[in-house]
């Protein structure tokens, strides 16, 4: 602009003659210039601050009355004394003005004096002339602030507001002007009117701008509070309240200061700066001897920093801060001063702050002191209704869900499932003698041990939830299930991560839990069938003595079924109706039957011979085992003495104990009992027990299995290799054999691993000085294969299947099998 303004002063202004011959000097002008600049009005838009004064006045004044040169002298003079003692503008802005100003001269002069010539200078030529200048010269300067703030604040600026208001300001300096002129050229004592008409014209340019700044607070103030209310959250509030407050009192800055609880901790501080930068400091300390905020809380009122800052302190405070001018004023609350709140850096070099800015800061300040208290109780009302319900659905010791929350997941689970055709599975666990856990440590180290047992649950799970339905009970959702025996492998991983020790009160504690799996839709359909299901398979695991049990339908001791089979299953007990029939064992050298096992039949009534599969579990479950076990024992050694000796021989007969029985220390003396009331010899009784029911209680076992040995009974382990089980305690126990588990049997001929097995057994129980018994011999070469393994006894389909005592002898005379204790003989042979 200034080299546009220097272009056209030589080329077409500096030749230009004044249009009256009354010619005014360029002080003069200077001064009406100066006293233009000095009385103006501003216009808040956006984040810019557009002034109108009443420069046209002289400017059109010295387009008649004086040459080129004193106009562009006096104006460029004027303003700059102005601008530069009473606004205090910075160099690039009073740079900026003066250049607008020398070209908006030189654009006056060039478009005024070509018009004017063709009339009567007080004319409609010197109208157009004057009306053609002041516009073309608005439509310029509008131009040039529009690019000015663009550049500076990187926002594209509208025209709409500073040519509309612009346009309309410059038509009534206009017509004024031309009214001065007039006076001026016909009446020159008259001119002192002027001066009314100017005051009258200044007075309402400078109400329209207060009007048109209070209406635009009011816009302001009303959008904030719209905000604010909307806003979801205490920082949503707080960033409407600052952008609000900035824009409202057009300032660079607005900031909040929220103090801590007490005076010594810190404080948090919330800012919104240039270019909308948003900043949190939750970690404030407030030095009282620094900024002015010690001094809000004193007073208890607002303090009004304005441009220039008089204190030498505050000014050095301040300008480290990068802060000019501000305000700062409390906010209360019913406790007292919870905060301030601060405005800084007044847009525009015009003005600073004033008494009408801090009161209005005061009322935001009070706004917003209620919008917090509003959003602080609603945040604590939000954190306590997430209390309650995370209360509601958790459980308080280990902090897991709760059986509310994992049926609601369990649900949602099962429709999801439903929706893909997916599948999941429920485990539901219970720890093993956790009672003596509470009895001998506690219980509030057994609610130690809880928690412990939780963070190792959620653990050892990636994805799928765990809870605790409580006491010691906890369940696993498993949300992905393939098929097959993945989930029940899953589930045993579960059950088998709880294995290693915990420690409480310094005490290594042992844990063994045991586990049930149902799956969806197999098991049920639903939550509750799931869960319940789950726990049935639980109460079958506990009763097997295993680690984890799948729900299956036949073992369901609820179903109404399996209930009507408890009851008629007692009554036959009672009455006697359980039958034996047993298998042949013989020795895989020779050929000699070395022994029988007995095994329990039941003929009901209506649905035929039940499998021992099937009653077996419900007599477990109902308690029924034990006098189940009293009439096995009791019908075999009486069998025995009575149809099977003579014919057969002294063989023994085997019998399967429950695990049940060997927690019973009245059970060695009722064998002993049953023993000398039918007169069987030592050895001719031989109890089989499994592995995992010595183990469940070791020490209590190992009593009654000596008291069992002292009797005279053989004692043998069966399915052997397929529990867990310590051999170093095996081998202090007062056992005669070990059968081999069917399951290696049945596989040796096709699988190696297990034919390596089946001939690792057979070498442990000879190491051990027992007989190895080997069940499960389908065929022929399986029978080979152990005879040449050296494993002693066979038994299997192959070998006999179980018989009536009548058919036992039958088949012993079909076969040619005498008793071992004969086979000597060549016949025998």
């Amino acid at each position: 602009m200034a080299i546009a303004s220097v272009a056209l002063y030589v080329a077409a202004v500096r030749h230009l003659q004044p249009v009256h011959p009354l010619l005014l000097p360029w002080w003069a002008l200077g001064v009406m210039f100066g006293l233009a600049e000095v009385f103006v009005v501003q216009f808040e838009i956006r984040q810019g601050t557009v002034s109108f004064s009443l420069s046209e006045i002289p400017l059109v004044i010295g387009l008649f009355f004086a040459n080129p040169a004193n106009l562009l002298l006096g104006q460029v003079v004027g303003a700059a004394v102005a601008l530069t003692l009473r606004r205090r503008q910075k160099a690039i802005k009073l740079f900026f003005n003066l250049s607008l100003l020398s070209l908006q001269a030189c654009l006056a002069l060039v478009i005024f004096h070509p018009i004017v010539s063709l009339g009567n200078p007080l004319g409609p030529a010197g109208w157009a002339a004057t009306l053609a200048v002041t516009h073309t010269l608005d439509v310029v300067s509008s131009l040039m602030v529009a690019l000015a703030i663009s550049l500076s604040e990187r926002e594209r600026m509208a025209l709409g507001g500073l040519l509309g208001v612009g346009t309309a300001i410059t038509f009534a300096n206009s017509s004024l002007a031309l009214l001065a002129v007039i006076m001026v050229w016909k009446h020159f004592a008259s001119s002192w009117l002027l001066l009314v008409a100017t005051a009258v014209g200044f007075l309402g340019l400078h109400a329209y701008g207060s009007l048109r700044r209070t209406h635009n607070r009011l816009r302001v103030l009303y959008e904030s509070n719209r905000a604010t209310e909307s806003a979801t959250d205490v920082e949503s509030m707080l960033r409407s309240i600052l952008s609000g407050a900035r824009e409202m009192l057009h300032a660079e800055i607005a900031e909040i200061t929220l103090f801590g609880p007490a005076v010594d901790q810190s404080a948090s501080r919330i800012t919104l700066g240039p270019q909308d930068q948003w900043k949190i400091d939750r970690d404030v300390w407030l030095d009282p001897t620094q900024g002015v905020w010690a001094r809000v809380v004193a007073e208890e009122h607002g303090v009004l920093v304005a441009r220039p800052i008089k204190s030498e302190r505050l000014r050095t405070y301040f300008a480290a801060n990068s802060i000019r001018d501000a305000i700062v004023v409390p906010m209360r609350a019913e406790e007292g001063m919870v905060g301030t709140v601060l405005v800084a850096n007044r847009l525009g070099d015009l003005a600073t702050f004033d008494e009408q800015d801090l009161n209005l800061l005061e009322t935001i300040a009070r706004h917003t002191s209620a919008s917090l208290e509003k959003g602080r109780l609603l945040e604590r009302l939000r954190q306590e209704a997430a209390t309650n319900e995370y209360l509601a659905l958790h459980d308080g010791l280990t902090g897991l869900p709760n059986r509310v929350w994992f049926l609601q997941r369990l649900d949602q689970a099962i429709e999801q499932a439903r929706t893909r055709s997916g599948s999941l599975a429920v485990v539901l666990m219970d720890l093993d003698r956790f009672k003596e856990v509470n009895d001998t440590l506690g219980h509030h180290n057994g609610d130690e041990l809880l928690k412990e047992i939780g963070r190792r649950l959620s653990g050892a799970l990636d994805d799928d939830p765990v809870a605790r339905l409580g006491g010691d009970e906890f369940a696993v959702l498993l949300r992905t299930t393939p098929d097959g025996a993945a989930p029940l492998q899953r589930a045993k991983g579960i059950v088998r991560s709880l294995d290693a020790t915990f420690e409480v009160a310094g005490v290594q504690i042992d844990v063994r839990a045991t586990a049930g799996i149902a799956t969806f839709p197999t098991d049920g359909e639903d939550a509750s069938t799931l869960l319940q299901r789950a726990d049935v398979a639980m109460y079958v695991a506990k009763e097997a003595r295993s680690d984890c049990e799948p729900y299956v339908q036949d073992r369901d001791p609820y179903s109404p079924t399996r209930l009507a089979l408890i009851a008629e299953l007692r009554t036959a007990v009672e009455q006697r109706d359980v039958f034996m029939v047993y298998q042949p064992q013989v020795d895989l050298r020779s050929g000699a039957l070395t022994g029988v096992e007995a095994l329990a039949r039941w003929e009901h009534p209506r649905r035929g011979l039940v499998s021992p599969g099937e009653f077996i579990p419900i007599a477990e479950h109902a308690r029924i085992i034990r006098h189940l076990t009293l009439l096995a024992l009791e019908t075999a050694l009486s069998e025995r003495q009575s149809t099977l000796s003579k014919p057969l021989g002294e063989i023994p007969v085997s019998v399967n104990v429950s695990a049940r029985m060997l927690e019973d220390d009245r059970f060695p003396d009722e064998v002993t009992r049953l023993l000398e009331r039918y007169g069987v010899p030592f050895g001719g009784l031989c109890l089989e027990v499994t592995e995992s029911s010595i183990m469940a209680d070791p020490d209590r076992s190992r009593a009654v299995l000596q008291r069992l040995s002292q009797a005279g009974v053989r004692l043998s382990i069966d399915d052997f290799g397929t529990g867990y089980s310590s051999l170093s305690y095996l081998s202090r126990l007062p056992l005669d054999e070990i059968k081999i588990d069917r399951s290696f049997v049945t596989r040796m001929a096709h699988d190696a691993r297990d034919a390596s097995i089946v001939q690792s057994t057979i070498g442990l129980g000879h190491a051990l000085g027992l007989t190895v018994v080997a069940e499960g011999i389908e065929d022929a070469h399986t029978s080979s294969l152990l005879a040449g393994l050296g494993c002693d006894v066979g038994q299997g389909y192959y070998v006999g299947i179980p018989l009536h005592p009548a058919r036992l002898l039958d088949w012993s005379k079909d076969r040619g099998i005498v008793p071992a204790l004969a086979a000597g003989t060549p016949a025998a042979r």
